[in-house]
């Protein structure tokens, strides 16, 4: 059996997709490959009509390893993201060296690069560790959800990046795109991290206070095909809402019509009713969307579990779903007698995207969707929208702008100017960045055609751009009758109900059997002392896994204790002593115990309030 093939076998039990790519013909670069004094071949790559040599042409393995030892502090280093493997001689030594590596990710701009490096190098010891991540000429955004992956982990034991200079001198764009994604992930892991130490506790006491309401609202399951091929608008409330809004009464007689909540008001300002409204966010600032004490039948309220629950309670006729967030709205939604499961999604109006993606609407229609800052005058939403901001330009600077806080303060951020519906360039800021970039590959992977006729802020790709006259125009082709759908939805069978306190009386239990949990395994832990370290790691692993075996458990902790969760997280630099680890081995055990600690406390407060 060649090299090729062993190294094919060790990718195809990681990456089944990737190993395809390496088996079709697909080729992006023209490649020499040229043998050296030494055991190791040198590689030649064409780009941009100009040929770069990613190896030393006499020796190429010293040349990587001087490259390698010239990493400051490489032994101590827990996550690094290498652009550019080359033949692998990098990566293999990487992986030798920085032997304390929690997660290796390679990045590399060429899928005939990597073939070749399969071809000629045994790669199987980094195809087979599962600390090591490939990804391979990934295009535009397809590098960022694959980062996104652990960010928890690399959050808590930080992220080194390592450029490669060949692979960055023949592939500068692809280096700084790559780059760019990488600098978006953590900063989305950064904000991520802060918002959850902030309303991680939050955010688990709505869900407890919710389940009284779950129990007893309609799922998206329970609509079954009634939308089937239906086409669908999803009202967002960027700024050029206010100039097609008026369109959305036309359209909500051959559409269904699902308005984010940031929306609800302007629209019913204008005698616009949409036939769902959607909710996500857990904070009480959320409450501004909705300052009427009762909204009768009309709209639907579409409420993430996590949501305020003040809101649910407003709406006569509310509508959930669980979402892929955690394995336990998985758990969740089996209890609930099946409701339905989305992605969760950053943004409110990507819930009502995935709705109406999990209801088989075709096609989805975009509006308000703009991601983007008014050009003229800074504006964030649409006038009457309840967190409408205005973003203050600099006169001179177009790289910067100030954008106001909630409490009254400004915060200077970074303008991107990216390219807008109309072809011309739209200023932007980080956030809205991500979410063009998280629309996209939803996008990408949809069935449903997805049409942005937002008429204004930035172009979101793989969408079909028109007006949104022009949409509805096609939508009545279709001839959906919304009223008539929703009328036989409602009078539907419903799901048999679910006791509430049964469940909440379940999840007390679970809490009650971990906090014993967590208190015996540290008493072992301490019963040890300065023993055998490898007997610590193992009983630390032992009392991971007895904690968070089952998804309530480990949601309950995550979720309500999320600081503490972060210290045992970190793990300290890869090159500690031995004396060092026996430390860290019960600090760990001492933060996890906390946590479970924190979670039972918070879980108790809450049951005995009568809020849940």
């Amino acid at each position: 059996m060649t090299i090729f093939h062993e190294n094919l076998i060790r990718l195809k039990k990681r990456d089944a997709a990737l190993a395809a790519r390496v088996e079709s013909n697909e080729e992006d670069a023209l490649l020499a490959l040229r043998e050296t004094p030494t055991p190791y071949p040198t590689l030649l790559v064409q780009h941009n009509g100009q040929t770069f040599a990613l190896h030393h042409p006499e020796r190429p393995l010293e040349h990587a390893l001087e490259f390698v030892e010239s990493v400051e502090g490489l032994a101590a280093l827990r996550n690094l993201i290498l652009f550019g493997c080359g033949l692998g001689y990098v990566p293999l030594l990487l992986r030798e060296r920085a032997r304390g590596l929690r997660h290796l990710y390679v990045l590399e701009p060429s899928l005939s690069v990597f073939r070749t490096a399969l071809q000629r190098m045994d790669l199987t010891a980094l195809l087979g560790d599962p600390a090591v991540e490939w990804i391979i000429a990934e295009k535009e955004t397809g590098a960022f959800p694959r980062l996104t992956a652990h960010l928890p982990d690399l959050m808590a034991n930080s992220v080194t990046m390592l450029e490669y200079p060949p692979t960055a001198g023949a592939f500068p764009e692809w280096t700084a795109s790559m780059k760019r994604q990488v600098q978006e992930a953590m900063r989305l892991g950064q904000s991520g991290m802060l918002t959850k130490f902030k309303d991680g506790p939050l955010t688990l006491r709505n869900l407890l206070r919710n389940l009284k309401t779950l129990t007893r609202a309609r799922g998206l399951r329970d609509f079954g095909d009634a939308f089937r091929g239906a086409p669908a608008v999803i009202a967002a409330a960027g700024p050029s809402l206010a100039k097609s809004m008026h369109q959305l009464k036309e359209a909500a007689e051959h559409c269904l019509v699902i308005a984010v909540d940031t929306a609800l008001e302007p629209l019913r300002a204008q005698g616009i009713e949409p036939h769902w409204v959607v909710t996500v966010d857990p904070t009480e600032l959320n409450l501004r969307h909705f300052p009427r004490d009762h909204y009768g039948d009309t709209p639907w309220l579409l409420f993430d579990p996590e949501s305020r629950p003040e809101i649910a309670a407003r709406f006569d006729r509310p509508l959930t779903a669980m979402t892929d967030k955690h394995d336990f709205f998985q758990w969740l939604d089996e209890r609930l007698g099946g409701v339905g499961v989305i992605k969760k999604g950053g943004m409110v109006s990507q819930m009502g995207l995935y709705a109406a993606e999990f209801l088989g609407c075709d096609p989805i229609i975009l509006v308000g969707q703009d991601l983007a800052l008014d050009s003229a005058e800074g504006w964030t939403h649409l006038p009457g929208a309840a967190l409408r901001r205005q973003a203050g330009f600099i006169e001179g600077d177009r790289d910067h702008v100030d954008v106001p806080l909630i409490d009254e303060k400004t915060s200077r951020e970074n303008l991107y100017w990216v390219e807008g519906v109309d072809g011309n360039p739209v200023p932007t800021v980080q956030s809205f960045l991500v979410y063009i970039h998280m629309l996209a590959n939803d996008i990408a992977r949809m069935k449903a055609r997805v049409i942005d006729a937002t008429e204004g802020g930035a172009k979101i790709p793989g969408t079909q751009v028109m007006t949104l006259a022009e949409a509805i125009e096609q939508a009545k082709t279709i001839g959906f009758e919304p009223s008539a759908a929703l009328t036989k939805a409602d009078s539907a069978a419903k799901r048999e109900p679910v006791d509430a306190e049964a469940l909440r009386r379940e999840l007390s239990e679970r809490l009650d059997d971990r906090l014993n949990d967590a208190r015996q395994a540290g008493e072992r832990m301490r019963a040890l002392g300065a023993g055998d370290i490898e007997a610590c790691f193992e009983a630390l692993e032992e009392a991971r896994k007895m904690l968070f075996s089952h998804p309530a458990d480990e949601y309950l902790i995550e979720y309500a204790a999320p600081r503490a969760l972060f210290e045992f997280l970190k793990l300290g630099p890869g090159d500690i002593t031995e004396d060092q680890m026996l430390v860290e081995c019960q600090r760990r055990m001492d933060a996890l115990t906390k946590a479970v600690e924190e979670a039972h406390l918070q879980l108790k407060e809450v049951l005995m309030s009568g809020e849940a």
